[in-house]
């Protein structure tokens, strides 16, 4: 099955390292105790970091940040993340930093056959977008509600994420998923995660994408 790339919709964390912002705010604002956090987090270059991110198993970048063996707070990871989340997303998005897949949507609008669109949770993610490059187009919305009928396809960077789309417009697109260790079935490395697939994989196309281009 062939899918056309020409309208496309990028979940805004393809394009902007949340995960990055996240660990910037936690070590400038003192959530960084060895007592809890991971000692090998802290002290690694943003490219060596780039790449324990890639291969961490849990979506929850907290899961690496954290100490395993510090269970009263490892336990607590996802309760925090989401703490962060929802007190701090403006800080953690303005450390955020920028992924090769936001410079291959400006090549893509230079090259004009593909037209990328970045689809934001809300005006905060909306305006950064517009300040890093005010001609990307943008739409703000949840996933439940977004028109997948005006793309061909979907890039995403947790293939759960795929769940919460509508299901009936969710048909013959062509499904791109960063290539996270976490998005991997546990059994066969060349698929997403197994119940993911079953529910998507059917009537569409998909392939793992890297967000950044390799050194």
């Amino acid at each position: 099955m062939g899918t056309t790339l020409n309208n496309v919709l990028i979940d805004f964390n393809m394009v902007i390292d949340t995960d990055i912002g996240l660990l910037r705010f936690m070590l400038m604002n003192g959530y960084s105790d060895d007592s809890f956090f991971n000692k090998k987090v802290k002290n690694k270059e943003q490219k060596d970091l780039i790449k324990l991110l890639q291969n961490r198993d849990e979506a929850n970048p907290l899961s690496l940040f954290f100490r395993k063996d510090n269970e009263a707070i490892y336990s607590q990871r996802y309760k925090l993340y989401n703490e962060f989340i929802d007190t701090n997303y403006k800080d953690i998005i303005d450390l955020s930093i920028k992924t090769s897949m936001f410079d291959l949507c400006n090549i893509w609008k230079q090259l004009g056959e593909i037209r990328p669109t970045i689809l934001c949770k809300n005006i905060e993610e909306e305006h950064l977008i517009e300040s890093k490059d005010k001609n990307l187009a943008t739409v703000i919305s949840n996933y439940e509600d977004i028109d997948l009928d005006k793309y061909d396809s979907i890039f995403v960077k947790d293939c759960y994420k795929l769940l919460d789309f509508p299901t009936d417009s969710l048909y013959r697109k062509g499904i791109y998923v960063a290539d996270y260790a976490f998005n991997h079935d546990t059994t066969n490395r060349d698929l997403i995660c197994m119940d993911v697939a079953e529910c998507i994989c059917l009537f569409n196309e998909f392939k793992f994408i890297w967000i950044y281009t390799e050194d």
